[in-house]
């Protein structure tokens, strides 16, 4: 408005026939700059009218909850998290919602806001709090439709890719992973030559151009030696708390996702384990080697995925 009435006032003095050439040219070039901020100050306003009726929706967890009492403006309430898209989002809301969000929080670490909001703007339309995704996260955000919905897949979905274990290491380093190590790829695992010999096997991390790692272990299970590219990935380990991996970037089947479902979500989707060790961890078992292993943070959040499905030695 003040940017407004600015340009307004130098337009009437433009019209003083006694100016100068200087002062009309100086006046000209400082009613285009109003003009242009108002264009900027405006256009988030006008790219937000679309989303009045339905507002962007994100969700986010590993909540902050500050206050901006420092300097002479009124006194602002924030809200920041990770949103399921990976991206860091900050709003300013009101007291109340500041208040009882907080209180929430400080008895449950692991909970999540949903947030309405205008996407030019971030002016807040509504917040939820929610202990747990609900449908319209997963609706958003779903599964690959190549991502099995039975844990006993031991299928895992690592951004837009799905890996069914035991799967050829190519099939990983031709979506992008590379050896963390370099050394690593001149690797040659031995063959099992004789009956009932244990495969020849070693642990390394993978690394993508985001620089992701996971940890994978790679096998051999033919009776020839092999270089290690043309091996078998039977074991892979992938955290969230080294925070790699953001939102909805690692899936398990029906649509359990790393750092955001819970320990409640895990046994409400998979049923009784075959076994668990107090509420840190979950096991689900199909064989001894072939198996899902499952941990949490204090606040019951997906933590770390471990799954193996691999035979250790030859049957024969």
């Amino acid at each position: 408005m003040i940017v407004a009435s600015l340009a307004v006032m130098l337009l009437f003095r433009l019209r003083d026939p006694e100016q100068g050439g200087l002062t009309v040219g100086l006046y000209t070039v400082l009613i285009l700059l109003c003009l242009a901020g108002c264009y900027f100050l405006v256009r988030p306003v006008v790219l937000d009218l679309p989303y009045l009726e339905q507002p962007a929706v994100t969700y986010l967890n590993a909540l902050g909850f500050d206050v901006d009492d420092f300097s002479d403006a009124p006194t602002e309430y924030e809200i920041s998290g990770t949103g399921l898209d990976g991206k860091d989002y900050t709003f300013s809301i009101g007291t109340d919602l500041y208040d009882s969000g907080r209180t929430i929080w400080e008895e449950n670490h692991s909970l999540h806001a949903k947030v309405g909001y205008l996407p030019h703007t971030d002016v807040v339309m509504s917040l939820e709090y929610l202990p747990a995704l609900d449908e319209e996260a997963r609706a958003l955000y779903p599964s690959s439709t190549d991502l099995p919905e039975n844990w006993d897949s031991l299928a895992i979905q690592i951004n837009d890719s799905v890996y069914t274990l035991p799967q050829p290491l190519s099939d990983f380093l031709d979506d992008g992973w590379t050896f963390a190590d370099p050394a690593d790829a001149e690797r040659t695992l031995a063959g099992a030559s004789e009956p009932y010999s244990d495969y020849d096997h070693i642990s390394l991390d993978l690394v993508n151009q985001a620089e992701q790692e996971i940890d994978v272990t790679v096998y051999n299970t033919s009776e020839q030696d092999l270089p290690i590219s043309e091996c078998t990935v039977g074991g892979l380990y992938i955290i969230y708390g080294n925070y790699d991996f953001n939102g909805q970037q690692v899936q398990l089947p029906g649509g359990m996702m790393l750092g955001w479902s819970n320990r409640e979500d895990v046994l409400r989707q998979y049923g009784t384990p075959s076994d668990a060790f107090d509420d840190y961890s979950l096991d689900y078992n199909v064989s001894p080697s072939h198996r899902l292993n499952l941990t949490f943070t204090d606040d019951g959040i997906l933590d770390s995925i471990m799954i193996h499905a691999q035979e250790y030695f030859r049957s024969n």
